[in-house]
């Protein structure tokens, strides 16, 4: 759902950047802290909560949606 929401947010915001790899690198960083947030990992003594899967899930519905739609474009600026 957060997915949804923060697309059309990324999307205008890759638009008006000129270098989209930028945000690329960026929303893939955050996935990795969200998914390390998830699940039990040996990294980072968290316990595993509800409340931690929740925040996990939202960081990972906005950074998947800022590393996926610069790709759209820069896939159409290489096609082109």
């Amino acid at each position: 759902m957060l997915y949804a929401l923060s697309s059309p947010l990324w999307g205008y915001i890759a638009d008006k950047m000129y270098h989209t790899w930028i945000l690329m690198v960026i929303g893939l960083m955050c996935s990795a802290v969200g998914l390390l947030l998830l699940g039990p990992s040996p990294l980072i003594e968290l316990p595993n909560t509800i409340w931690l899967n929740v925040v996990a899930l939202i960081i990972l519905g906005t950074s998947v949606s800022m590393a996926l739609l610069p790709t759209f474009e820069a896939l159409l600026d290489f096609a082109v």
